[in-house]
């Protein structure tokens, strides 16, 4: 029984552990085909400047001041459906703000390639496009 219970807990550790994380560019780029329904947005939340470099399309340029965006998001989002999708340039930042959207506004739906935006590059196949220049939002 004692073994049972200790497995149950980790499972519950390990499920919890990996909130919101999407480790694999097939995963990620289902996510990404799937922005064209009204209930996904996608936020690059490297600097304004990469961004503007270099981004996926239909991703929005959002910066990298994570406890301001998380507040926005809240004020935008808190009463709808919608589901987040992030990338920024390594992961942290990705994992950070949803850490902060989980605990502070009760935030499930967001997600991130951990990897971040220069890994997902190297790996992306030719399904997803690239876009150049400001955001036109």
């Amino acid at each position: 029984m004692k073994k049972l219970l200790l497995l149950v807990l980790l499972i519950v550790c390990v499920g919890c552990y990996n909130k919101g994380v999407i480790n694999n560019v097939n995963s990620f780029e289902k996510m990404i085909l799937k922005l064209e329904k009204d209930s996904y947005v996608a936020y690059d939340i490297r600097s304004i400047e990469k961004c503007e470099e270099s981004r996926i399309k239909s991703f929005l340029c959002m910066g990298t001041d994570i406890e301001n965006l998380a507040v926005s998001i809240n004020l935008i989002y808190k009463k709808t459906r919608m589901t987040l999708i992030l990338i920024d340039d390594d992961g942290v930042n990705a994992k950070e703000l949803v850490n902060l959207l989980n605990k502070e506004f009760k935030f499930k739906r967001v997600y991130y390639f951990d990897k971040g935006f220069d890994e997902y590059i190297k790996l992306k196949s030719d399904k997803i496009e690239l876009v150049f220049g400001p955001c036109e939002c």
